[in-house]
């Protein structure tokens, strides 16, 4: 019992920051059909964690192209979108997206 509550401890603290930083009105679904929160991530592995954290509660969006390097990635207008209207950002925090501080998240 307390392994499954610990393997759902990261999920439970996404959900939490999602639901406190979200800027829908109380009550209203998330982004997506289906009502599942939106994670958008510019880096593999944080989409690989996201993916195995999350399951099948919420939508993974890591636009970057197969043939790009994400250190490399500038994003278009469409892309950004989709990290602005995430109900989550995930970075990895050594600054790697550049690209970010250039835009409105």
């Amino acid at each position: 019992m307390i392994r499954k509550l610990l393997k759902l401890t990261p999920l439970i603290a996404a959900m939490s920051l999602v639901a406190a930083c979200s800027s829908q009105e109380p009550g209203t679904t998330a982004t997506t059909t289906g009502g599942k929160p939106v994670v958008a991530v510019a880096a593999y592995p944080m989409a690989y964690f996201a993916e195995r954290i999350a399951g099948n509660a919420a939508e993974v969006r890591f636009p970057v192209p197969s043939d790009v390097n994400p250190v490399d990635w500038e994003p278009e207008s469409d892309e950004v979108r989709i990290f602005q209207e995430a109900d989550l950002v995930l970075f990895n925090g050594a600054q790697l997206e550049e690209w970010s501080s250039r835009v409105t998240l």
